[in-house]
This record gives C-alpha cells, sequence and structure tokens, in this order.
C-alpha cells in the first residue's frame, strides 16, 4: 500500500472513540476527488508516499502502542483488497480501527470496522457530482455522516441530503455538520443546525477540527 505517513496524535473530529481520544494515524497517500477545501493535498500527488508492506504498517502502528487506528488520506477505499486485508490484521490484534473515506466509494458492509466517518461532499466541494446515497447504505448507529459546510447552500444541500436518507427505516448514522476550517460560518452553522426538527431528533453533532486549533497534526 501507498503510504504517505503513519503517526499518534489526537483525532481531531468526530468518530466513535470520541473527538480528542489519542489514536496512531495512517494517512493513505492518493485521492480521486479534487475538492475545493482540501485540506491534505500534500498527500495527493502521485509521486507522494511510499509502498509499505501491509505488515511493516502493523509493526509501525503496534509501536505507538495507541488502541485506537484512524485510517486516512486521500482516500483509503481507493485500494479496498489491501484495505480490508490491514483493518482485519488489525482487529486481530485489539485495535478500534476507524476510517475516514470521502463518500464516493461504497462502503462495505462486512469489514471489521469500529466507525466509518463518511463525507458527504456539498457545492462548494466542486465534487457534489461524485455523490450517491447507496454509498452509505451500509452505515449504521456506530458510523457518521459529516457534511463540510462553506456556506448555506452547503448547508441546504445537506439538509436536503439527510431528509433523503432518513426517509430509509433504520437508517441510524449520526449526522456532522463541520464549517470550513477558517472559512465557514462556525456561529451561523449552530444557529441553522438549531431551526431543523429533524437534526434535534437525530442527535445531530457540530464538528470543529480541534486538532488544527491547538495547532497538532
Amino acid at each position: 500500500m501507498k503510504i504517505y505517513s503513519i503517526f499518534e496524535s489526537i483525532n481531531g473530529e468526530i468518530t466513535r472513540s470520541h473527538q480528542g481520544s489519542i489514536c496512531t494515524f495512517i494517512r493513505l497517500a492518493g485521492c480521486n476527488l479534487k475538492c475545493s477545501f482540501c485540506d491534505s493535498e500534500y498527500a495527493q500527488g502521485k509521486n507522494t508516499g511510499k509502498e509499505m508492506s501491509i505488515t511493516k504498517i502493523i509493526n509501525d502502528v503496534v509501536f505507538y502502542g495507541n488502541k485506537n487506528v484512524t485510517i486516512t488520506g486521500g482516500e483509503p477505499l481507493r485500494k479496498a483488497i489491501e484495505l480490508k486485508e490491514l483493518v482485519v490484521r488489525l482487529s486481530e490484534l485489539n485495535h478500534q480501527v476507524s476510517i475516514e473515506t470521502n463518500g464516493s466509494y461504497k462502503i462495505p458492509s462486512d469489514w471489521p470496522v469500529y466507525c466509518w466517518v463518511a463525507d458527504w461532499k456539498g457545492p462548494s466541494s466542486g465534487m457534489r457530482d461524485k455523490m450517491r446515497i447507496n454509498n452509505f447504505s451500509a452505515l449504521d448507529h456506530t458510523d457518521f455522516i459529516k457534511f463540510v459546510i462553506k456556506n448555506y447552500a452547503d448547508f441546504n444541500d445537506a439538509m436536503a441530503t439527510v431528509m433523503h436518507l432518513t426517509d430509509a427505516k433504520n437508517f441510524t448514522p449520526r449526522f456532522a455538520f463541520s464549517p470550513m476550517f477558517g472559512e465557514g460560518p462556525q456561529g451561523e452553522l449552530t444557529k441553522w443546525m438549531l431551526k431543523e426538527p429533524i437534526l434535534k431528533e437525530r442527535g445531530a453533532i457540530f464538528n470543529l477540527q480541534i486538532h488544527k486549533i491547538i495547532d497538532v497534526q
């Protein structure tokens, strides 16, 4: 697998193991999207990262000693076969594996993933046309769908998506709304959220990227 970096830090965003939890990150190189507000462009170039065996990746993860492991990118699901093997082997070692995905790939239903955090790309991302509702059908109550919000058009699109998804019976993932860091409407977003009964009913979450606020990796 092509890996950009393996490091330990805190989970700066929403996840089942809680925002602020210490963890080891595995950042994969490469992505299939080009979002306008991407904050990991450095990991997306053709010549970024290095090839690592799954055994080497696991050894590096074990070195840090953290139970929580977050796999991010880039886009992890670009290499689904290798990714599944990595997740299975980490789970066998009793790691709690979370995967952050950009929402453009169908999420598998049979992997031992502790938590999926899937983005829904709104209009401001420039990648709205890559989103498909059925990509999210395998998510359950331990998972999250995250909307990055730059303006009200993004919020309006997010709400239409929430309404569509909640029409399906037994669709139980949590919804998280994250203002675009440095540009998004932080205070305004909370006001918009509080006006939506479905967000109250579903226990929606306001998500700030706390790792950026405290300036850690």
